[in-house]
């Protein structure tokens, strides 16, 4: 193509200081001159100008492009991704950057690891975390570290003097609390690489709320797939569980009393009939004892107890009153004691949804469960890898590594 005729065809729009080209015209023109970038800003159009992308850029095709001479403005995303790009300065992104693993990338994680580690020499220079000095970053780190060193982690490092010494404690940046908002968390930012490898440093009260958020998040996110179904049932709080169960056995029976075999109270007057009945039978049994009495006025005296006690008697058979509380309270009780312990068998034999064991779940007891069986490692570390224990000054830390 003649570059009058690029002009004419390619060309969105251009002024005295600025040219507006569409992506693919961009990255035509970028593959005509060998990918370079430069060299397109060396182009009779763009030369002394602007470039302004109409769009979003993808430059991961060519890792060799160098730096974006000319681009003043990309109105999209921009995505340099495994090239040799080394900065954006001078360009504006209307949109977001995919650098990763790029020259600019890299850059960028150099100078934030150079950063740490002069601020860690200052640290070791001052002394900063002497396991002596009683400072809770000092005991942790020193917890941290003795993991770091059984794993073989660090490396040795040489001076230019030609002597040698081991990576301390020094090279472990704080990166604040730990992942579930207590304990601490530590960057080893070590050896070679520029991505450091994360560790939360727990005491073993933190640890233990640390899995407990763990498995609250879980259960909000996933429910009862996120442990299998003996760990829900070997954490239903017993106690929550039976005064449920006992209201909802009383709340059956209060419907139908008659129908479970629940007995009416006496009403009122009833029960004024026969406390003077009793009260009368009290005083004709008190005159029995009376020495003097003759045979014939002890049985008519007996005849009339005989008569109250069988009209008690009939008054209890045919209660008018309402049904007795405590009566179906014992009976919603005796019928509770079935599935007291067994919450799967009232759950299959009234049909409920499985899902209902989960409202009387100890999401406490739940994390004690599975901790007690595979550790703290599954809850809290991302490779699953238990918890390593240390002590320091007669404290017990706990170190999970998450990478």
């Amino acid at each position: 193509m003649s570059m009058k005729n690029f002009i004419k065809d390619y060309l969105l729009e251009q002024d005295d200081n600025l040219v507006t080209i569409s992506p693919d015209q961009y990255l035509e023109t970028l593959e005509s001159v060998g990918g370079i970038a430069s060299r397109v800003a060396m182009l009779k159009p763009f030369k002394g100008k602007g470039i302004v992308i109409d769009g979003e850029l993808d430059l991961t095709k060519f890792k060799n492009v160098g730096p974006l001479t000319g681009i003043v403005r990309i109105k999209g995303r921009l995505d340099i991704a495994s090239t040799n790009v080394p900065s954006l300065d001078g360009i504006t992104v209307d949109g977001y950057v995919n650098d990763y693993n790029s020259t600019m990338y890299v850059n960028r994680l150099k100078n934030i690891k150079n950063q740490k580690l002069t601020k860690l020499a200052q640290y070791r220079r001052d002394d900063e975390w002497n396991v002596e000095n009683g400072e809770d970053d000092s005991e942790r780190t020193e917890a941290l570290y003795d993991y770091l060193y059984g794993e073989g982690i660090p490396d040795r490092i040489e001076y230019e003097d030609g002597s040698e010494n081991e990576e301390d404690k020094y090279f472990i940046y704080p990166n604040g609390s730990g992942s579930y908002g207590v304990g601490k968390q530590y960057e080893w930012i070590g050896g070679d690489s520029l991505n450091p490898t994360y560790y939360d440093v727990y005491t073993s009260n933190e640890i233990d709320n640390a899995a407990l958020r763990y498995v609250e998040n879980l259960v909000n996110d996933v429910g009862m797939d996120a442990f299998s179904s003996w760990v829900w049932e070997d954490s239903v709080d017993s106690e929550k569980w039976e005064e449920w169960l006992i209201d909802f056995y009383y709340e059956s029976i209060s419907e139908d009393p008659e129908g479970y075999g629940v007995e009416k109270s006496l009403s009122g007057e009833q029960e004024q009939q026969v406390n003077q009945m009793n009260n009368t039978i009290a005083n004709l049994t008190k005159k029995l004892e009376d020495p003097n009495l003759s045979d014939e006025d002890k049985n008519k005296i007996k005849t009339k107890i005989y008569g109250l006690n069988n009209i008690i008697a009939e008054i209890e058979s045919e209660p008018e009153g309402d049904y007795d509380e405590d009566n179906m309270m014992d009976r919603a009780r005796s019928d509770a004691d079935e599935y007291d312990n067994d919450i799967t068998g009232f759950i299959d034999h009234y049909g409920f949804d499985k899902k209902f064991i989960m409202d009387f779940v100890d999401l406490g007891q739940v994390t004690e469960t599975v901790v007690n069986s595979d550790g703290y490692g599954p809850l809290l570390a991302s490779s699953g890898e238990d918890a390593f224990e240390a002590s320091v000054n007669d404290t017990w830390y706990f170190i999970i590594p998450l990478d």
